[in-house]
């Protein structure tokens, strides 16, 4: 009796470090995953930021496109109409 006793108190103390163990190794990953998610979330915001400024370089171009259009137009017209 006294040995399934010893043996009973050597496996709860095996549990109990076995425990510890586990809540280190959960807190250790749990920090790890919210490091993860504040990289995630930053890199997230410097893609938007990027995307948004190429999206402000195009939307330039295209103003600029179309009024170089516009006054390649109405040089040709002016032109047409002194040619007439």
């Amino acid at each position: 009796m006294l040995e399934q006793l010893r043996g009973s108190q050597e496996a709860q103390k095996n549990c109990e470090v076995a425990r510890h163990r586990l809540e280190g190794e959960l807190r250790e990953m749990a920090m790890r995953l919210e490091q993860s998610e504040q990289v995630a979330i930053r890199e997230g915001k410097r893609i938007i930021a990027k995307l948004q400024n190429r999206v402000t370089r195009l939307r330039v171009c295209a103003i600029r496109s179309t009024d170089f259009d516009f006054w390649l137009f109405f040089f040709l017209f002016i032109l047409a109409r002194a040619v007439d």
